[in-house]
């Protein structure tokens, strides 16, 4: 389910079933390593979006967590309000998505998920395609083992 007014309404209707949260982390700046920040955003963004499709009714795709790379202190704080927020609104897990490396030493009580930026720009659909899809089939063994500790 996407962060859509449609897809809402079926949540809302539906929340005993969707018990997690995807949130992609997608980085934010206008200097220093602009394209590597911008592939980390791309591929966190088409990776989520592979995601969502294959666990659909499972998982809310919640809207991007976009931060300032200059700023990872005051954004840590700011994602823990987040984390708080998503809690108390039922939700049981939350699963972040990042191909920033700096995120998996954030002190969030969740599971953070990191995967090296593919500069997916670079590819034909069939083989960005295929490599997303392999990825969420990677992806899939820590949700299943997240799910399983609380059945």
């Amino acid at each position: 389910m996407k962060w859509r007014t449609k897809d809402i309404e079926v949540y809302e209707t539906a929340k005993e079933y969707i018990d997690t949260a995807l949130v992609p982390l997608i980085p934010f700046a206008l200097e220093g390593d602009l394209q590597e920040v911008v592939r980390q955003g791309e591929y966190v963004d088409h990776l989520s979006a592979e995601m969502e499709r294959e666990y659909k009714g499972r998982i809310v795709l919640l809207p991007p967590f976009t931060y300032l790379t200059s700023a990872k202190e005051d954004e840590q704080e700011r994602l823990k309000r987040w984390e708080s927020s998503i809690k108390e609104s039922g939700i049981k897990h939350i699963v972040y998505v990042t191909s920033d490396y700096e995120w998996k030493a954030c002190p969030v009580q969740e599971t953070v998920i990191w995967l090296p930026a593919i500069p997916l720009h670079q590819l034909e659909e069939h083989t960005r395609r295929d490599i997303l899809q392999a990825n969420v089939r990677d992806i899939h063994k820590i949700l299943t083992e997240k799910w399983e500790k609380t059945e």
